[in-house]
C-alpha cells in the first residue's frame, strides 16, 4: 500500500540520477533506482504537451546505517527543475 502525496521537495542530483533529498525538513539518501519511467500527456488533450520523469527509489534517513526499519520507497515525479514527492510505499 502506498501513500499519495503532492508534495514538493528538494532533490540533488549526480547527472540526472537523484542522490539525495529533503522531505518535510529531513534529509534522505538515496540507496537504489528502482525503476525509471516517463509520462506525458496524451497530445489532443492539450495545446501544450509535457513530459514528467518519474523515479522510484529506496531511501533511508541521512545519518543512519539503514537499517530495514529506516527503508523506505519513495516515488519521485520531475517536470523541468521541479520535483514532486508523489507516493511512499509502507
Amino acid at each position: 500500500m502506498s501513500r499519495r502525496y503532492a508534495a514538493a521537495v528538494r532533490v540533488w542530483c549526480d547527472g540526472d540520477r537523484p542522490v539525495r533529498l529533503r522531505w518535510r525538513h529531513r534529509d534522505f539518501r538515496v540507496t537504489a533506482v528502482l525503476g525509471r519511467w516517463v509520462e506525458a500527456q496524451a497530445w489532443w488533450r492539450a495545446d501544450a504537451s509535457w513530459e514528467r520523469h518519474v523515479w522510484r527509489v529506496e531511501v533511508v534517513p541521512c545519518g543512519r546505517e539503514g537499517t530495514p526499519a529506516d527503508v523506505r520507497v519513495v516515488e519521485l515525479g520531475e517536470c523541468g527543475a521541479r520535483w514532486v514527492l508523489r507516493a511512499v510505499a509502507d
